[in-house]
């Protein structure tokens, strides 16, 4: 027995959306003379001498008409397309590396170790990062950030990990402090796509001398974080070239 008229209608009209909604996300790139695309489904189709080429520039505007000049210094074959059909089927070549950043990693969860002690920390840090990233030059939101930081952070002193409540010291009454230190830390951080990542860190925590008379065992020790991403500053400088 047959679908209902109605049943397969709808699948007609769920089609036709579907092909619509993803021109109109593929119709989004606009080209720009003198910058980097990569091109698939029909466009490819119709130029033959690029199928070999990661990717192309566009070198001319005339009207309807775009004039592309593949990304090769043995392949110099110039092709004219129409413009129609490269806003609907090109998507921007980015560089490999994509620029630095300045911004502020946030790492809910420090690891620390010394001799047989172990423990897990949340700190709040207050400073910046400079972040250098390099992606995917197909995929815009795949890419991985490598970054150093300077921040002060307030640590958590106790008397498992110090010499307070220590007898006959000066902390004999003291349970829990919370000097700044001085952090310094490096960090990757792999996006897998928009708003999806992962982070690990390393980084040290250093005490004054007068705030260390406690004898904090994690000073200037390596600790190890997971981060999240929580903002940048500014975007990154794009450029386009061969890499």
């Amino acid at each position: 027995m047959g679908e209902p008229k109605s049943l397969e209608l709808m699948k007609k009209i769920c089609f036709y959306l579907l092909l619509c909604s993803t021109h109109l996300m593929l119709s989004q790139t606009e080209a720009e003379v003198g910058k980097n695309y990569h091109f698939g489904g029909k466009l490819l189709d119709q130029v033959d001498a690029f199928k070999e080429v990661n990717g192309y520039k566009v070198i001319d505007i005339v009207n309807d008409k775009i004039t592309l000049q593949p990304l090769s210094e043995v392949n110099t074959t110039t092709v004219d397309v129409d413009r129609d059909d490269f806003e609907a089927y090109s998507k921007r070549y980015l560089n490999s590396f994509r620029g630095w950043y300045s911004g502020i990693y946030t790492v809910p969860i420090r690891v620390r170790k010394n001799d047989d002690v172990f423990e897990f920390d949340n700190n709040v840090s207050l400073g910046t990062n400079i972040i250098a990233r390099f992606g995917n030059r197909k995929k815009e939101h795949e890419y991985v950030d490598f970054s150093f930081g300077i921040s002060l952070t307030k640590v958590n002193l106790n008397q498992e990990n110090s010499d307070l409540g220590l007898e006959n010291s000066i902390f004999s009454d003291v349970e829990v402090l919370s000097p700044t230190a001085l952090t310094a830390s490096l960090g990757m951080v792999l996006n897998f796509t928009e708003g999806v990542n992962m982070g690990i860190y390393i980084g040290w925590d250093h005490l004054s001398s007068a705030d260390n008379k406690a004898k904090w065992i994690y000073n200037k020790k390596p600790w190890l974080g997971i981060g999240v991403n929580v903002a940048f500053s500014k975007e990154p400088s794009k450029s386009d070239g061969k890499k």
